[in-house]
C-alpha cells in the first residue's frame, strides 16, 4: 500500500495550518485593542447565527399552528395549542370537567382542544350531544382511540373495538344479555342472591366501623362471575381475591398521569419501562382468569341448555366455526368477559358508597325511603324490578345521588366514521386524529340541566326531586317511553314541564302516598 510523504512546501502548509490560531490568540492577548474588536466580531457572529435560527423555529411553530387549525378542515374554534404539548398548559388536569366548562364559556359548546399531539374535538352540553350521538349517530358510531388498552387488547371485544368487531360483539351481548334476563327473572335473582349476601356480610359488622369498599366492590364483581360463569364466590376466597385485586389495581391507575402520558405519545412510551407494563400484565391476568373458566366450560358444553354468557358464546363459536370472517373466538370472548368486569363493577360499587355516605349524611331521606319500601314492598320479600315503578320517592334518591356525584363526567371517546359536517364545521376523519371526545353525556347533561334552571348544585333539593318524581310518575302512567331522570327534550321544555307540574301539586308528590 503506498505511504503519502508530503514536501516540504506542504509541511510548511500544515504547519501554518495547525499554528495560525495560536500565534492568532497570542496576538490578541498582547494587543488589548484587538482582543475588544474580537470580542465585537463575536458577539456579532453570534447575533447574525440566532436571528436565523429563531425566524425558522417561528415559521415552524406557525406553520404547525396554522396546519392543526385549517389544514384539515374547517374545525370548532378552540385556543392556540403549542407544538408537542398542545393545550396541555391551559388545562387544569386535576379538574378536567371544571375546566372544559370553563372554555365552552369562551369558545362556544363545540371547540377544538389538543391533548398533547392528539386532535380532540369537545362537545359540552345536552342539545350538542344529542345531535352528535342520536341525530348523527351514524357519522359518531367510532371509538376514540385509547392506547394502553388499545395495545393490550387488539381490537377485541364490545368498549375498545371498532367495525365488524364491535357490531357482531355488541349485538351478541345485548342479546345474550336479554335473554337471560337483562331486567327480568333469571338476572333478578342474580343480583337478588347477591343483595342478601352482601346484607349478611354487613351484619357480621355488628354495627362496628368498618372501610365499606371492599364488600361494595365484592358484591357486583360476584352478580358479572354469576353471569359469566354461572357461579358466585365467597368474598374470603382466594381465587376470586386475586381476580379483586386484578380489578381494583388498574381501575386505581386507568386514570394514573403515567398511563395518561402513555395514551399521549404511545409510540415513544411503550419502548421505555414504567407501571404500564404492569397494566398491562394485569390485563392480561384478567384474560387468563376467564380462559381457565372457557376450558371447564368446554368440557362440559351442551348447546341446547346454556348455563351462562360462556356457554352461549361458545355455542356461537362452534356456529360459526367454518366461518374465516367470523368474530367469534377465544380471544374476543376473553376480552369480552374483561369488557363486562370494567364495565359492571366498579362503576357499580362506587355509586353504592357514595349512596351509602348521602344516606348517612341526610338522615331524612333514609327514613323517607326506608318507609316507602316497608309500606310498598314489606319486610319479608327481596325488592324486584316490577317494584320500581310504585317506588317514585325511592327511585327519585337513586337518580338524585347519580346526578349529584356526576361517576363518568365524560364519556369515552368517540370518532367520527367519515369526515363530518357538524354546526358548520367539518371533523376530519383520519388514522391521528381519531379522538372525538364527547365531554359530556346523559349524567352530565342531567347535572349541568339542574344548575341550568336554578335547581342547587346541593343534593336532594326539594325541587330536583319533584322534577325527578314528576318523570318517574309520567313513567309509571305511561306517558313517558323511557324511564329516564330526563326525556330526550330541550332545557326550556323540562323548566316548562316542571312548572306546570308544580303549579298543579299543592305539595311535593314524594310527599304524598303514591298512587
Amino acid at each position: 500500500m503506498p505511504v503519502f510523504v508530503p514536501n516540504p512546501r506542504t509541511q510548511t502548509n500544515l504547519w501554518l495550518v495547525r499554528h495560525i490560531p495560536c500565534i492568532r490568540l497570542c496576538f490578541l492577548t498582547s494587543n488589548p485593542e484587538s482582543s475588544q474588536h474580537r470580542v465585537a466580531e463575536m458577539e456579532l457572529l453570534g447575533i447574525s447565527t440566532t436571528l436565523p435560527l429563531v425566524i425558522c423555529v417561528t415559521c415552524l411553530v406557525f406553520l404547525f399552528v396554522w396546519k392543526k387549525s385549517y389544514g384539515w378542515g374547517r374545525l370548532p374554534p378552540g385556543p392556540t395549542p403549542l407544538p408537542i404539548i398542545g393545550n396541555l398548559m391551559q388545562l387544569n388536569l386535576k379538574n378536567l370537567p371544571a375546566s372544559l366548562s370553563k372554555m365552552a364559556k369562551e369558545y362556544g359548546p363545540v371547540y377544538t382542544l389538543y391533548f398533547g399531539p392528539q386532535l380532540t374535538v369537545v362537545l359540552h352540553g345536552y342539545e350538542v350531544v344529542k345531535e352528535a350521538l342520536i341525530d348523527q349517530a351514524d357519522e359518531f358510531l367510532g371509538r376514540g382511540r385509547f392506547p394502553i388498552i388499545e395495545d393490550n387488547q387488539k381490537g377485541h371485544g364490545i368498549l375498545f373495538s371498532n367495525g365488524e368487531t364491535w357490531k357482531q360483539m355488541r349485538r351478541f351481548s345485548l342479546m345474550t344479555l336479554r335473554n337471560f334476563g337483562m331486567g327480568k327473572r333469571s338476572i333478578e335473582e342474580r343480583v337478588q342472591e347477591e343483595a342478601r349476601c352482601l346484607v349478611e356480610e354487613l351484619r357480621k359488622m355488628e354495627a362496628q366501623p368498618f372501610d365499606p369498599v371492599f364488600v361494595f366492590a365484592c358484591a357486583p364483581c360476584n352478580v358479572i362471575c354469576s353471569i359469566l360463569f354461572n357461579e358466585r364466590f365467597h368474598y374470603k376466597n382466594e381465587t376470586f381475591l386475586s381476580l379483586m385485586y386484578l380489578l381494583t389495581e388498574n381501575f386505581k391507575q386507568i386514570s394514573s398521569p403515567w398511563n395518561q402520558i402513555y395514551n399521549l405519545w404511545p409510540t415513544l412510551i411503550r419502548h421505555l419501562p414504567g407501571e404500564h407494563k404492569a397494566f398491562s400484565k394485569r390485563l392480561d391476568g384478567v384474560k387468563n382468569f376467564i380462559l381457565e373458566k372457557v376450558k371447564a366450560h368446554q368440557e362440559s358444553l351442551d348447546p341446547n341448555n346454556p348455563r351462562d354468557y360462556i356457554d352461549c358464546f361458545l355455542s356461537k363459536m362452534e356456529q360459526e366455526k367454518h366461518k374465516p370472517e367470523s368474530e367469534f373466538n377465544l380471544e374476543n370472548l376473553a376480552v369480552c368477559g374483561s369488557n363486562l368486569f370494567t364495565a359492571g363493577t366498579e362503576t357499580t360499587s362506587s355509586t353504592l358508597r357514595w349512596g351509602l355516605l348521602l344516606l348517612m349524611k341526610h338522615p331524612e331521606v333514609e327514613a323517607k325511603v326506608h318507609e316507602e319500601i316497608d309500606r310498598v314492598i314489606g319486610r319479608n320479600q327481596s325488592p324486584c324490578m316490577k317494584d320500581k315503578m310504585r317506588l317514585p320517592y325511592t327511585e327519585a334518591v337513586l337518580h338524585e345521588i347519580q346526578r349529584y356525584i356526576t361517576l363518568l363526567p365524560s364519556d369515552l371517546p368517540h370518532a367520527v366514521t367519515r369526515d363530518t359536517k357538524f354546526k358548520n364545521y367539518v371533523i376530519p376523519k383520519e388514522e391521528e386524529m381519531e379522538n372525538v371526545s364527547a365531554a359530556v353525556r346523559a349524567l352530565l347533561y342531567c347535572h349541568y340541566c339542574l344548575q341550568s334552571y336554578s335547581i342547587a348544585r346541593s343534593f336532594l333539593t326539594q325541587r330536583s326531586l319533584t322534577l325527578a318524581t314528576f318523570w318517574i310518575k309520567m313513567a309509571a302512567s305511561g306517558k313517558q317511553n323511557t324511564l329516564c331522570l330526563f326525556p330526550l327534550g330541550s332545557g326550556p321544555v323540562l323548566e316548562r314541564a316542571w312548572r306546570a307540574w308544580s303549579s298543579s301539586c299543592s305539595s311535593p308528590p314524594f310527599c304524598r302516598t303514591s298512587a
